[in-house]
């Protein structure tokens, strides 16, 4: 059993998919999007590289993915199918 509690990043993020779902299921018909773990993990650490960039701070890739418990092998992969995806505002900081 793992001892770290629930940091509160993890807990801003349930909060929030919580509450877009509760208002979601409100309605008379219901549009709740799919997540898929795998993809909101490269968008996150794309995310946390452009902070990192535009904070003029110094972060490696290998230290990034660390705190993700992301391989080298599986972050490429990921960039390969949804690097297209980002947001410009993301992607003018990570190239």
């Amino acid at each position: 059993m793992e001892q770290n509690p629930i940091n509160s990043l993890e807990l801003a993020i349930m909060e929030l998919e919580f509450n877009r779902t509760t208002h979601e299921l409100t309605r008379y018909v219901p549009s709740i999007d799919d997540i898929f773990a795998q993809r909101l993990t490269y968008f996150l650490i794309e995310t946390r590289r452009a902070a990192f960039a535009q904070a003029n701070q110094m972060s490696t890739l290998k230290n990034i993915l660390a705190y993700f418990h992301v391989s080298y092998m599986t972050y490429y992969d990921w960039r390969f199918k949804w690097y297209h995806l980002l947001p410009s505002n993301v992607k003018k900081w990570i190239n």
